[in-house]
């Protein structure tokens, strides 16, 4: 997986009607999403699994936590691409998420030698499963690459990604879904004309 945060945005569709499309339908979907999504292994997803039947308030407030920062990261990285400054609400609201996960880290020995920044894999804190998608964000946001975020070119889309090509030309954001559906629309369009 690329940029977490960019996937992390794909689990709602962008279109007014799509709304009800929201995979984080609770906070054991979203538990889900970040295992399969390669940010959480089975003992912290079962971990956090289990502190959320014991904290059902504190599930349903950093679910609430998961969409308002998954709302904040779209407008941000929407708005970098269209050239429009971000809301300080949105900001805020990222800044937050990446400054808990920040702070959450610790230098640990790596395996090959070394040291590494890593959070403790026995947090048990719910908003654990938040860190790794606020400091994709933050660390996009702070990268050069943040000036290739794009949003889909299909009107029907609106995900984003990151136009890694070489020339910048990246209209969609798969070629196999999006891409195909555009280019058969035009044919169809020559075909009638």
């Amino acid at each position: 997986m690329g940029w977490p945060c960019i996937e992390f945005t794909k689990t709602v569709g962008w279109r007014p009607r799509d709304r009800s499309d929201d995979e984080l339908v609770s906070y054991a979907a979203l538990v889900d999403w970040a295992a399969r999504a390669g940010l959480l292994d089975d003992a912290a997803a079962s971990r956090l699994a289990r502190n959320a039947k014991r904290e059902p308030a504190e599930a349903a407030r950093v679910l609430e936590q998961a969409r308002a920062l998954r709302g904040a990261i779209y407008r941000i990285l929407v708005g970098v691409g269209e050239g429009r400054p971000p809301t300080a609400e949105d900001l805020d609201t990222l800044s937050a998420h990446a400054s808990a996960a920040l702070a959450a880290r610790r230098l640990e020995s790596a395996p090959e030698g070394g040291y590494a920044w890593a959070w403790p894999r026995d947090a048990t804190s719910l908003d654990r499963v938040l860190w790794p998608i606020a400091e994709s964000a933050a660390s996009l946001l702070t990268s050069p690459l943040v000036h290739r975020v794009r949003r889909c070119a299909d009107d029907e889309c609106g995900w984003l990604f990151v136009d890694e090509s070489r020339n910048r030309s990246r209209r969609w954001c798969s070629m196999e879904g999006c891409g195909t559906r555009a280019k058969v629309r035009r044919y169809r369009q020559r075909q009638r004309g």
